[in-house]
């Protein structure tokens, strides 16, 4: 079974570009005569075969969410292929909840208490678990069932990571819980990953990211000649995660005492809601107090402190930073370079005496426990944890 990505042009229909194969797509972007074409405000489409015909469905014209439909689509059509049916919850017993009942009405609830992707999310993986197991109700669902779960997302092609099993496992289970149903796992059921450390950028690498970007903004034609650096200077100065940075709007930014409003955003531009719905304020530095007056200056009429010419936010920041890093030779590790980003940031805090607490807040994290694991993991390429250590241990002469 296979549900296809499609691009439509006018009235015809072109693949989708893919950035990593079938994982993530390249918004707006579509194959066009052999080679990749961006149009503008383009909508996606799904297209399967059933019973022997070609079906086309309509998406999204965003491509985070259509990947979610397209995994929400495929689990259904898997389902169906393995006998599976819709439960009418009319002809169920009255008595008894049904699985696929009690899915909607948690992804209801999801919706309305946490951040877009985060619902979708949950969505996608519980229709997942839905397709997974041939239980109608949810009194029927035990170990068996997550365990065969388990065993139904290895064989799903393209192949999920370790921790993507992991992730998804858990969000079951903490489906079931909100159920009433205690979790059906024991300690060694769940899988196993590897942790990907986000890593602590030394001083000489920031040295060489800031060289790399001033030196891109030099030649840039663009009319955002500073984005690069300006981008740059905000993640280190802030911790903000990318969707924050993408979305910061000049109404959140406070010159006159400093600081930076992360919050749930409303407006004629669209609606930006945090992770988790965690709000906070943001000191600022004095030198990115001055970068950002100067933006400000340059960019009097902008809604978004970084606004793509269309009138949004830009929805790049990462890819600017890759790029940063590629021509500094600076290496990020994971697929998320924001996490070192944070790591580096709120680690220097705490080297300058600020407490761990306070440093969860700043971060908009939910649990100490995440704030620890940021703080905790040595680095032996760590620069001036070397520098540290020689010192600590040189014996005077």
């Amino acid at each position: 079974m296979k549900v296809t990505i499609e691009v439509r042009i006018g009235d015809r229909f072109y693949p989708a570009v893919w950035t990593k194969p079938e994982i993530q797509l390249k918004q707006g972007y579509a194959v066009v005569d052999g080679l990749e074409r961006y149009t503008e405000g383009v909508t996606y489409y799904l297209r399967y075969r059933r019973a022997g015909e070609r079906k086309r469905e309509k998406a999204s014209k965003d491509a985070y969410d259509t990947l979610t439909l397209r995994d929400t689509v495929l689990a259904k059509l898997v389902a169906e292929d393995n006998g599976l049916t819709v439960v009418d919850e009319a002809k169920a017993d009255p008595n008894r909840r049904t699985l696929q009942g009690a899915v909607a009405a948690y992804i209801q609830e999801v919706t309305l208490h946490r951040a877009r992707h985060t619902a979708t999310g949950y969505a996608a993986t519980l229709n997942q678990f839905i397709a997974s197991t041939r239980r109608r109700f949810l009194d029927e669902i035990g170990r068996d069932e997550v365990l065969n779960f388990m065993t139904y997302l290895r064989g799903i092609t393209p192949k999920y990571s370790d921790r993507t099993v992991y992730n998804k496992t858990e969000n079951v289970v903490t489906f079931l819980k909100a159920q009433g149903v205690p979790s059906p796992l024991r300690k060694n059921d769940w899988p196993t990953y590897e942790t990907k450390k986000a890593t602590i950028f030394s001083n000489s690498e920031i040295v060489r990211l800031r060289q790399a970007a001033a030196a891109e903004d030099k030649v840039s034609q663009s009319p955002y000649v500073k984005d690069e650096q300006d981008i740059l200077e905000v993640y280190l100065g802030t911790g903000f995660r990318k969707g924050e940075i993408e979305n910061l709007r000049w109404a959140d930014v406070d010159t006159n005492n400093r600081l930076i409003r992360v919050r749930k955003t409303t407006d004629t531009h669209g609606d930006w809601q945090t992770k988790d719905k965690e709000q906070r304020v943001i000191p600022i530095h004095p030198q990115l107090l001055a970068l950002l007056i100067t933006r400000r200056t340059e960019h009097p009429d902008d809604v978004f402190v970084f606004q793509n010419q269309d009138g949004g936010g830009n929805l790049h920041s990462e890819r600017i930073i890759k790029r940063i890093a590629d021509r500094a030779g600076v290496s990020l590790k994971g697929k998320r370079p924001q996490h070192d980003f944070r790591k580096t940031w709120s680690t220097r805090l705490n080297r300058n005496g600020v407490d761990v607490v306070t440093i969860k807040e700043l971060l908009g994290h939910s649990s100490l426990e995440t704030t620890m694991d940021y703080l905790r993991a040595v680095d032996p390429d760590d620069e001036e944890l070397r520098d540290k250590v020689a010192a600590a241990v040189a014996i005077p002469d």
